[in-house]
């Protein structure tokens, strides 16, 4: 699903039609295959993977469905749209009432009375990384659908964390959480108009420069070291020994900002915000792999040391090597941040009303 979005952008750049086709071709297979069209319990689902059937993370959901949601609005299409309303729908009906969800569902557990137990119980689980793209795709969708329980859910989420912050869930640290949250705060504003969701933005970004890095980047960083996967062994490990070390995450960090900044340009018009994101997009330019090898080149590693510009892991890190690479989550959102900004006041135009 996110590797959908740079080849339609792309297709708006070079109006090359093979890529309108891999973008199509990559959403159809999303929702025809992996969503759960059938009437009952379960429908909307979109499943995590085709190892975890019956297992559902709701911002995996959002970052899948969200190129469709912008595709609709840019193209003035309801192309799935309807399977996107579905897949909401079903995150809706398994979130509490503080507009938080927990970690996951899975299928297996799912009764009826599991599922009012989600509805009437606070998820409490002010999580950035688990969250935000949820209550993304929740704004988003509104803007497309008027549902005003998406707004309702979305707002009410958003508030709950910020009321948190800083003391979110963390999963890998400080900075991963900071830079998951422009995205749904710029869009939250989009929504509302109101001035303290703008400051929110504000102000979380401000937080987010603390980390800044002088290539551009925002290294890791975790006040307090409280984020769960900090200093585990032999599991999915957090790339930070301690604060202050030169260590770039580009799979669960950086990566999520060329797109999130310049969104956050188009809705506000700031200038501050494009700035952001030529900073950030001049960092991925040269931290971008240029190799005679095939498999690599263009890519971005999972992590870098930047101070070296080299690759970097950790040894304790059972999961991502230091070469591993992934399509979704590193290169597409990364290629579609980049792209984004090269269309330009091309797109603005989708982001200026409220």
């Amino acid at each position: 699903g996110e590797t959908a979005l740079p080849h339609f952008l792309y297709y708006l750049l070079k109006n090359r039609a093979e890529d309108l086709a891999v973008s199509d071709n990559l959403l159809d297979f999303c929702f025809d295959c992996f969503q759960i069209k059938e009437k009952g319990l379960f429908e909307g689902m979109m499943r995590w993977t085709d190892t975890g059937w019956g297992v559902c993370y709701q911002d995996d959901v959002a970052r899948a469905i969200l190129p469709q949601l912008l595709r609709c609005r840019i193209e003035k299409s309801d192309t799935h749209l309807s399977d996107c309303v579905r897949a909401l729908n079903f995150l809706v009906k398994t979130t509490g009432p503080d507009g938080m969800r927990v970690m996951r569902t899975d299928n297996m557990n799912l009764t009826p009375q599991e599922i009012e137990r989600l509805q009437n119980t606070p998820g409490n689980y002010p999580s950035a990384h688990y969250n935000c793209y949820y209550w993304a795709a929740l704004l988003f969708a509104f803007k497309l659908t008027g549902i005003e329980e998406y707004k309702r859910v979305a707002v009410k989420g958003l508030e709950a964390l910020m009321a948190a912050y800083p003391n979110t869930i963390r999963v890998h640290s400080q900075t991963q959480e900071l830079c998951r949250m422009i995205l749904p705060l710029s869009y939250l504003y989009w929504v509302t108009g109101e001035e303290k969701h703008k400051d929110w933005l504000y102000q979380i970004t401000s937080y987010l420069q603390f980390m800044r890095h002088q290539s551009g980047a925002y290294v890791e960083w975790d006040e307090g070291y409280k984020a769960n996967c900090y200093s585990v062994n032999g599991g999915e490990c957090s790339l930070l020994t301690k604060n202050g070390d030169p260590v770039v995450d580009l799979l669960y960090s950086c990566n999520w900002l060329p797109s999130a900044f310049i969104q956050a340009y188009f809705i506000t018009g700031d200038p501050y915000f494009k700035e952001l994101w030529r900073g950030i997009a001049g960092f991925m330019v040269s931290a971008q792999i240029h190799s005679a090898n095939e498999q690599i080149d263009g890519g971005w590693t999972r992590a870098l040391d930047v101070n070296r510009m080299e690759v970097f892991a950790l040894p304790n890190d059972i999961g991502w090597g230091p070469w591993a690479i992934e399509s979704g989550w590193t290169v597409a959102e990364i290629l579609s941040g980049l792209m984004m900004g090269l269309l330009g006041e091309k797109l603005k135009g989708f982001f200026s009303d409220r």
